[in-house]
């Protein structure tokens, strides 16, 4: 994994965060909620999979 692979992982970590935190606090309708989740659940995965990429190299 390149280093600007995993910096921009990183902001969109941090962006989907803020993203979620800000629907929770100014209101989501249900699917959107759902849908950020989703997504959320996904990039954390994701994150997982480099992580171990990068331990066990």
């Amino acid at each position: 994994m390149t280093k600007v692979k995993g910096i921009l992982n990183l902001i969109a970590f941090i962006f989907t965060i803020l993203i979620v935190l800000y629907g929770l606090t100014k209101g989501f309708d249900t699917l959107e909620l759902f849908m950020h989740l989703i997504y959320f659940g996904v990039l954390i995965l994701s994150q997982i999979e480099n992580l171990k990429e990068v331990i066990y190299k």
